[in-house]
């Protein structure tokens, strides 16, 4: 997100690499750390990493016909969901997970996603949210997942869009104009994305009318062009002086999270926090800068029939690359990814990747 490229860094290159095939299990999928039981969290970390490293080495590491095998075994076979684990927990976040790689990796098979746009729409609550599991309280990560993973499916008739429209817009506060993740709970910055990229992905449905209207008055925002890693780039410039309520081209107000981000959540020292008072941390830094992003490059329409221009509130030095709102990926590295594993010399079936894992695991018994 902040452009410099791992890749570019041999040494750095391969202490990555190294650490991702060190978590690789040969039964497939990813644990946090070497000799740990694979679980979905991980897995997608580790997928997601190496398509944003970006080099055929890093693609090389990950063994998909064993990894499929693996998604297959922890597919409840009532439920139709994942467990993170074998024998762990049932929710919508092992779900997403499971579709965000196996969609990444080109063996989303309709063995692998039949039932599972149906539990998503058992997870939605009363108020219009997703929880984890059926009955759970709506849930800002959660809903993200549950979302997200209908993206991919391209399934949107499992839950009511409308009440879970209203929940979204909801949960962004007027106040400090960060999002909370439940109701009735305080905004936290790791929901700039987790709620904050759920207007991009309605955005992104067709059959959704999920978009405001950007307007400003000109004294306050200028079009002008910027340098990002050796390429221009056209952009809205919004002055830092301004802390007006006015709503970006998505639903939610997309300058005010921007602001939070931006003026409550930075150590001066670097990296991002939840909020005022808390420390910062690795983690808050990453959801914090993706949100950013999101709001940055989605849904800045200046008129119809215009390209979309990237909106930033202050120094234009605040433009981040594009991330994709669905995986959470630099957008053309996501692209290189999935490319890659399209290629036709990759089993891409149900038979075939099944058959590969079985000659492999015969060949190393």
């Amino acid at each position: 997100l902040l452009g410099y490229d791992v890749a570019a860094n041999e040494q750095l290159l391969k202490k990555c690499l190294g650490t991702i095939k060190m978590c690789q299990n040969k039964t497939g999928g990813f644990g946090g750390d070497a000799f740990e039981l694979s679980h979905t969290a991980p897995t997608y970390a580790a997928v997601l990493s190496v398509i944003t490293l970006g080099t055929e080495e890093g693609y090389k590491v990950i063994d998909r016909p064993a990894l499929y095998s693996w998604l297959l075994r922890i597919k409840h076979s009532e439920l139709k969901a994942f467990r993170v684990q074998t024998d762990g927990e049932i929710d919508t976040r092992g779900l997403y997970t499971v579709l965000a790689v196996a969609s990444i990796l080109n063996m989303l098979t309709p063995e692998l996603v039949e039932g599972v746009a149906e539990f998503v729409g058992k997870c939605q609550t009363g108020e219009g949210g997703i929880g984890g599991e059926p009955g759970n309280e709506a849930h800002g990560g959660y809903a993200f997942c549950g979302l997200a993973a209908l993206l991919i499916l391209n399934r949107f008739d499992v839950i009511d869009m409308d009440a879970f429209t209203h929940w979204i817009v909801s949960r962004q506060m007027k106040a400090e104009g960060g999002f909370q993740g439940r109701t009735n709970k305080l905004v936290d910055s790791c929901y700039s994305f987790w709620q904050g990229a759920i207007p991009a992905l309605l955005y992104l449905i067709p059959e959704i009318e999920a978009s405001g209207k950007f307007g400003t008055d000109g004294k306050d925002s200028t079009t002008m062009s910027v340098e990002q890693n050796g390429k221009t780039k056209d952009i809205i410039n919004i002055k830092s002086d301004q802390f007006y309520d006015k709503q970006g081209a998505l639903i939610s107000d997309q300058l005010r999270l921007q602001q939070y981000i931006l003026v409550c959540c930075q150590f001066i020292e670097g990296g991002l926090r939840d909020k005022p008072s808390k420390r910062r941390d690795q983690y808050h830094t990453c959801y914090s800068l993706s949100g950013l992003s999101v709001n940055q490059h989605f849904g800045s329409v200046v008129s119809e029939g215009e390209d979309m221009l990237p909106v930033v509130w202050g120094d234009r030095k605040n433009l981040l690359e594009r991330t994709d709102p669905i995986y959470n990926v630099e957008t053309t590295r996501l692209k290189k990814g999935m490319e890659y594993f399209k290629q036709s010399k990759f089993a891409s079936t149900h038979a075939e990747l099944l058959a590969q894992y079985k000659e492999s695991a015969s060949a190393t018994a």
